[in-house]
């Protein structure tokens, strides 16, 4: 299957059977991640693969999370889904705020403006590498899902375990990564619905001459 082929036919799945997918396949696929882009080379990602145990003691801490947000979320929904779906990965990175920066002797220097080299550090860990290493995931994310399509596999890129990632965290016994998402992979129940996209219009700003050439 050529790429451009696996980036069309791949759908965000909602409903799915309780089939799981291959060792095999499973292994393909965090393999496929391995060898994803990653800002300086830091391949920031760790896998945790769930056991039906644990997705459903998570899914269970989903539907009785206590929505103070104001919002409407899909949280439920998401439950569901992890309870049904044959497998599901949480991704993680490690934690942030273990970069040095919370070893900083003088911390009144740092907010006086006075300790240049720790400013530095702030800046490198607290902006530019927690959006490095975000993206970074993203694209091991990125490269699980086209791997599964093109295995034939389904998947949901999960974002609603954030809403409980301290206790998901203190379940597993990793309170010191930081959850940045979770993939379920699997068999749909039936076929998901191709969801609209913005036009090339909409997405691209800048010079008025450099759109035209490209939305024509």
């Amino acid at each position: 299957m050529e790429l451009s082929e696996v980036m069309e036919k791949r759908l965000t799945t909602l409903k799915y059977t309780n089939k799981k997918v291959s060792a095999e396949n499973m292994n393909k696929i965090i393999e496929s991640a391995i060898i994803a882009p990653s800002a300086k080379n830091r391949q920031p990602w760790r896998f945790y693969i769930l056991t039906d145990e644990q997705k459903n003691y998570i899914a269970d801490k989903m539907d009785t999370w206590i929505n103070n947000t104001g919002l409407v979320t899909t949280i439920n929904r998401s439950a569901d889904l992890i309870r049904q779906v044959g497998n599901c990965v949480l991704i993680y990175s490690d934690k942030w705020d273990a970069n040095n920066v919370d070893r900083i002797e003088n911390p009144e220097k740092l907010l006086n403006g006075e300790d240049i080299e720790n400013m530095v550090i702030m800046h490198d860990y607290y902006f530019d590498r927690i959006k490095a290493d975000t993206l970074s995931v993203g694209a091991a994310v990125e490269h699980m899902i086209l791997k599964a399509t093109e295995l034939g596999i389904d998947t949901t890129w999960l974002c609603d375990v954030l809403f409980i990632d301290d206790v998901i965290n203190k379940y597993l016994g990793l309170e010191d990564k930081e959850l940045i998402c979770g993939l379920a992979l699997g068999y749909r129940k039936e076929n998901p619905k191709r969801k609209g996209r913005y036009k090339k219009e909409y997405l691209i700003i800048g010079e008025e001459s450099e759109r035209q050439k490209l939305c024509r």
